[in-house]
């Protein structure tokens, strides 16, 4: 019986288990048969499934976190999960070499561990099988579930709740009847699992679980780890069309703005031996903002010139020629007007660093306040402008030759390139090319003939002759097996699969009979793993001769 995989949000994925939508919360009367259902027999010595790891060792679907194996099976249950609730530590690490051990389509069941206040969590994890054994016990002993937290029933005057249990009987109709409390209690993780549902089907789950895991400290340990883990790092999708949301200075750590940074520095290659800095926008591209309007109506074609950077929180830096690249038109923070001391940190220190690795001769900057206070803290040599004239004076007496519009068109597109495919890709890309289209929408054209087009997340799709021009590119091929794909490439018919491959990508893939471009569904590790599953959506192909 198969695991499908229908949408995935990072390690949040929404499926089905034979007749089993997931994430899903059995029903404690119903544990017996689901079980049964899929061919697994529990002693009696185990229910609930808290165990010790030697009385399972001959078990192909059971697992203990104390000593997890590799196992063949649709279905994985980690015994004495239980044990996890309130160690944020220990529930990360397991589930973490869980995954790892595991095929990426194998559903996990957690036994007696899911509650409203850890579901989005256990589920963010990659976990997809529940069950409402804790909903009972905390009944049994007069515990009230929220999505909050856990509230003693005999302290409570009201209900926090407007489900029918709370809303047709009274606290204290409740303190004496467990049953009740197990009702709303199994009531508010459904309801939960519902709204997790929604936010992994927008791309937003990591906003959410971002603020559920601040209602207490083991959860929030929990996300912490997550966000140094290099495993979870790859399953983060490379794009999204979804808001980015970074509501404290801890989403320094995500995934997406780690990765947004190392490629700035790695991948940007320098058009200019000026660069200019500038101060952000709430308005995203930024130069469709006001502020940047006014940046570039007074600067006018001199801006071609130089290299624009944009000092930003949280992303840190951002190149103009990057700013429609996710998560950079994308994220949204509380504009305080103030930046907290980590974010001059880690935005100077990006500065500073791009600075070295580009050897600029010379740095202004058109920036006010803490912006100011960051270029100070990055110990790099730059003149500030007070005004857009004395800047405009400057940029004329050093620009000698400015590059045309196309040439400068080319460089943004290039620019995006190289972010996407590595340094040096985007001059394969567009050698000869004309750009067309309207500001951020462009495409990139060859005798008539599309090569590539920036999308609404602001990274390029290829077409299959944008793909010739990068062949040889073995980060991001794949090598299929010996078929021509009527449709979306299966993950068991990959041979092969360049290492940097995320979900999301752009890939070309071929074979000794087709050549094609595509978009990754998973990272190229679970593309080799993955027993079934999409790999690559196909977007064209040509069979060679």
């Amino acid at each position: 019986m198969n695991f499908q995989i229908k949408r995935i949000d990072a390690s949040a994925r929404i499926g089905k288990l034979g007749n089993l939508e997931t994430p899903a919360v059995l029903h404690h009367k119903k544990i017996k048969k689901f079980l049964e259902d899929h061919g697994i027999e529990i002693p009696e010595i185990m229910t609930p499934f808290s165990v010790a790891p030697f009385e399972i060792q001959n078990e192909t679907s059971l697992v203990h976190p104390k000593k997890i194996e590799k196992r063949e099976t649709e279905l994985l249950i980690l015994c004495s999960s239980s044990y996890m609730s309130g160690k944020g530590r220990e529930l990360f690490e397991t589930m973490e070499k869980l995954k790892k051990t595991l095929k990426p389509n194998t559903a996990i069941y957690l036994p007696a561990l899911a509650t409203p206040e850890n579901i989005a969590l256990l589920i963010f994890l990659g976990a997809d099988v529940f069950d409402d054994l804790k909903c009972l016990s905390s009944a049994m002993k007069g515990e009230y579930l929220t999505r909050d937290g856990t509230l003693s029933v005999s302290n409570l005057e009201r209900f926090p709740c407007s489900c029918p249990i709370c809303s047709s009987y009274t606290t204290e109709e409740l303190e004496s009847n467990w049953r009740l409390i197990y009702s709303h209690n199994f009531n508010a993780l459904l309801n939960e699992l519902e709204n997790v549902k929604i936010f992994i089907r927008k791309g937003m789950l990591r906003e959410y679980v971002s603020k559920q895991c601040r209602t207490s400290p083991w959860l929030t340990v929990a996300l912490r780890l997550y966000d140094g883990s290099e495993y979870y790092f790859k399953r983060v999708p490379i794009r999204r069309t979804s808001q980015f949301y970074a509501n404290s200075s801890e989403e320094i750590q995500r995934a997406e703005i780690r990765r947004f940074a190392s490629r700035v520095l790695e991948r940007y290659y320098p058009k200019s031996k000026i660069l200019l800095l500038l101060p952000c926008s709430a308005v995203k591209p930024y130069s469709l903002s006001p502020s940047h309007r006014r940046i570039i109506k007074s600067l006018g074609k001199l801006r071609r010139g130089v290299d624009e950077l944009i000092i930003t929180s949280p992303l840190g830096i951002v190149p103009r020629f990057l700013e429609t690249v996710y998560p950079a038109m994308h994220y949204d923070i509380p504009v305080t007007g103030r930046w907290d001391e980590e974010e001059k940190k880690w935005a100077s220190s990006l500065l500073r660093e791009f600075v070295e690795r580009n050897q600029y001769e010379r740095i202004f900057a058109y920036v006010e306040g803490d912006y100011r206070e960051v270029c100070t803290l990055s110990e790099i040599e730059i003149e500030f402008f007070n005004t857009l004239e004395e800047l405009r004076k400057e940029l004329e007496s050093e620009i000698e030759d400015v590059p045309t519009q196309k040439s400068y068109m080319r460089a943004q597109i290039s620019s995006i390139a190289d972010y996407q495919f590595g340094k040096g890709t985007g001059e394969k890309l567009v050698k000869d090319a004309e750009i067309r289209g309207r500001y951020p929408k462009l495409d990139v054209m060859v005798d008539g003939k599309k090569l590539a087009s920036l999308q609404g997340d602001g990274m390029l799709s290829l077409s299959v002759l944008g793909g010739e021009r990068l062949k040889g590119l073995k980060d991001y091929t794949v090598i299929i097996d010996d078929f021509i794909p009527s449709g979306s490439i299966l993950s068991p018919g990959v041979l092969e699969a360049g290492k940097e491959i995320l979900s999301g990508d752009e890939v070309l893939f071929e074979n000794s009979r087709v050549f094609g471009v595509g978009r990754a569904v998973m990272c190229s590790e679970d593309m080799l793993k993955a027993s079934y599953g999409v790999a690559i959506n196909v977007r064209e192909k040509v069979v060679k001769e």
